[in-house]
């Protein structure tokens, strides 16, 4: 039986992210990532040694997984036209998640 692996993807840095289904070549489909991510168009991710951003090789629908491996990096997905998928709607994201944090803090949860 050979199980399937994952990809941990989230629209931005520090946000929640959503595990999404590897093939069994380990490559990961556009469509799958766009079922989860409207407008996506690849993927990017943090070098670990140099802290640069280094895009996913995409070809006809295909994302294939870095040299290391997909392993346990948070890919950060990307638009037409933006470093990450509206990056207004990332900001406007953590802005609410702060203001959830503050109403959970002053009703002493």
């Amino acid at each position: 039986l050979n199980m399937s692996s994952y990809v941990a993807v989230s629209k931005g840095e520090g946000l929640e992210s959503v595990e999404l289904p590897a093939e069994e070549d380990e490559t990961l489909l556009l469509s799958v990532l766009q079922s989860q991510f409207e407008g996506a168009t690849g993927l990017k991710y943090r070098n670990p040694s140099s802290g640069s951003w280094r895009g996913v090789r995409i070809t006809d629908g295909i994302l294939y997984p870095p040299s290391e491996g997909w392993g346990d990096a948070t890919f950060i997905v990307v638009a037409v036209g933006s470093g990450s998928v509206g990056d207004e709607s990332v900001k406007k994201e953590r802005e609410e998640e702060r203001e959830r944090d503050r109403d959970r803090e002053s009703r002493g949860m």
